[in-house]
């Protein structure tokens, strides 16, 4: 008993030390616009702040593969397009991906070669090499639905994408 009463008077204690919890009930609130910012607003008076620029959304170009295949077939003006867009981008991604089930060596090889063509095509066209990044794939990361031809089709593809302008 002694030790109990001095542990429930220290509890006691304790509890009564306690913060009390802050209570809101909205009797300070204050409106956000004045009211002269308001009636600007209304009026379409333009505002004293530029918006802030928005980020450029990334560029996307998508080749597709017959099966096994991993040779860019571009026309002069894809290529010509491709290479453009790719030299005044700040960033170049390139994914190679193959439709394999499971991953296999031999689909490994076909997504690994397809990813050192793109890569190969973008630095021959004089875009700088340390701005790409490749990765390759296979057995994964569909487009589209592996279990069809025509989804096998699009998942065996080379994506590039063209992250940011580079300041002019």
């Amino acid at each position: 008993m002694k030790t109990a009463l001095p542990l429930i008077a220290c509890l006691t204690l304790a509890a009564c030390a306690a913060p009390v919890a802050p209570t809101l009930n909205g009797s300070n609130r204050q409106p956000i616009n004045s009211a002269e910012t308001i009636r600007m607003f209304k009026q379409g008076a333009p505002t004293t702040q530029a918006p802030a620029p928005r980020a450029a959304m990334p560029e996307v170009f998508r080749y597709y593969f017959p099966v096994g295949g991993y040779t860019l077939d571009l026309s002069a003006r894809e290529k010509a397009t491709l290479i453009q867009r790719a030299r005044s981008a700040e960033k170049v991604i390139v994914r190679a991906r193959t439709d394999a089930k499971v991953s296999s060596g031999d689909d490994l090889l076909t997504a690994r070669r397809r990813a050192e063509n793109a890569r190969l095509l973008l630095t021959d066209g004089g875009v700088e090499p340390q701005k790409i990044t490749a990765n390759y794939q296979s057995g994964g990361d569909y487009l589209d639905d592996n279990s069809t031809p025509e989804g096998r089709a699009r998942n065996r593809r080379v994506e590039i994408e063209m992250i940011g302008r580079k300041p002019s």
